[in-house]
């Protein structure tokens, strides 16, 4: 009986998914001073002037979670500058929504010691403030996701932190769906309300109330059309931990697009390895043996880029290198890795945290992944994240995945990609020992 139930559900669900036709562009930070464009080359909106839309937009209601919120300059430095204003000004907007009567509910790791000015003005505004505590709640980790939904039928979803660095002075790449879009809205909204129902809890129940489960997943994908182009997707999350049953986990969908490949796979991350990063001597090979395979076994060409800037771990270069030492198979496919080097001048390189390529996302020939995770276990493991996922029912370079391809080749194609086998080790560079990410 339960079985029918769920195939009526799903049959329903996928009918209203037809009436819609859902917009969307796909937007980016460009660090200022970085050139990544020339002439007419491929251009895409800014992450800064799609949220000013996107929270302007609001009617009812706005619902964000964020790793933290760090909007103004004087949370970093001890003077205004110019790259601060678009930062600022969405602190604003948010403001404004918020005495404007739109409700405006915010979840952000850790707990009330983590409210600062932003959170306070906020607040003071008419917005309502949740913290995810995961030390409480699994032990270790932190919410790490980042989106916005504003009347639970348009949103953000990305790498950008609530952060003016993530707006001027970092790189990243996000999905901006901007006109209602309630299937999607919806279903992104139910991760929303899992993060708000264990804000404050110290133990997750065995089992999470009913509604915020989903009929969309990896086995079942929504079919709809996304600016008029057919596409199945469904948008995943982790921790396993903190999962509806019916909900794809991030991992699972990094491993069907790889393991799903047939000529390549290109992806882009901040952080990669095969370890977890802040726990020490624990090996967790997942990704690593399924791009391995996939060249090996496969023939698949890899392409990777990874962000480096002075935090870059000595070991991370280190495990980069085994995978590219696979570049030179024969009658077999390769793997590449180039490292995004994010130049500073002198004023640039006083703002901490600041001048990396933090974009995450993935893709083959048919599907494309826009993620808020770093790649190693911690961010699968114990750590709050969640992504959004294409599929082409033909190759299509107007698609989601098409576009994170063109932004892929611009990048590996510029000047700020090196090979990781020409990389030589600074070791003045400081290395990061927090044990907890930072950024």
């Amino acid at each position: 009986m339960k079985s029918i139930l769920f195939s009526l559900l799903l049959v329903a669900c996928l009918s209203q998914a037809f009436s819609y036709e859902c917009n969307y562009t796909l937007v980016e930070s460009i660090p200022e001073g970085l050139n990544l464009t020339d002439g007419d080359a491929f251009k895409i909106p800014l992450t800064h002037t799609s949220w000013l839309e996107l929270i302007d937009s609001a009617q009812h209601n706005i619902s964000i979670a964020q790793f933290y919120f760090s909007l103004r300059c004087l949370d970093v430095l001890n003077e205004t500058i110019k790259s601060c204003g678009p930062g600022e000004q969405v602190l604003e907007a948010f403001e404004r929504a918020a005495r404007r009567g739109v409700q405006v509910n915010i979840v952000v790791n850790g707990n009330s010691s983590k409210m600062n000015e932003d959170l306070l003005k906020l607040q003071t505004a008419g917005a309502a403030i949740q913290f995810l505590n995961f030390d409480e709640l699994i032990g270790a980790g932190i919410l790490h996701t980042k989106f916005i939904i504003v009347d639970d039928s348009k949103f953000y979803l990305g790498s950008a932190n609530m952060d003016w660095r993530s707006l001027t002075q970092v790189k990243e790449v996000g999905i901006y769906v901007n006109s209602t879009c309630p299937v999607l809205g919806r279903d992104l909204k139910k991760v929303f309300s899992v993060y708000w129902y264990l804000s404050g809890k110290n133990v997750i129940p065995a089992k999470l109330p009913e509604e915020f489960d989903t009929l969309i997943n990896l086995q079942h994908p929504l079919t709809i059309k996304l600016n008029n182009v057919l596409s199945n997707v469904y948008i995943t999350s982790s921790p396993f931990k903190m999962n509806t049953p019916r909900r794809t986990n991030d991992i699972d969908a990094i491993l069907d697009i790889i393991n799903s490949a047939k000529r390549y796979i290109k992806f882009s991350v901040m952080d990669y390895s095969p370890t977890f990063l802040y726990a020490k001597n624990k090996y967790w090979p997942v990704i690593d043996n399924a791009l391995r395979d996939a060249a090996i076994t496969r023939g698949v060409n890899v392409s990777i880029i990874v962000g480096h800037w002075k935090y870059t771990r000595k070991d991370t270069i280190s495990n980069l290198r085994s995978l590219d030492a696979l570049r030179g198979l024969k009658n077999r496919g390769n793997i590449r890795v180039s490292l995004f080097k994010t130049p500073a001048d002198e004023e640039q390189s006083k703002i901490p945290f600041s001048r990396v390529d933090h974009a995450k996302f993935l893709i083959n020939e048919k599907k494309g992944f826009i993620g808020t995770s770093n790649w190693s276990a911690d961010y699968f493991v114990n750590t709050g994240g969640v992504s959004f996922v294409q599929i082409d029912f033909e190759t299509n370079p107007n698609s989601i995945r098409g576009q994170l391809e063109q932004i892929f080749d611009r990048d590996w194609e510029s000047h700020y990609c090196q090979p990781v086998k020409d990389y030589v080790y600074r070791p003045n560079f400081p290395r990061r020992t927090t044990p907890k990410p930072t950024y």
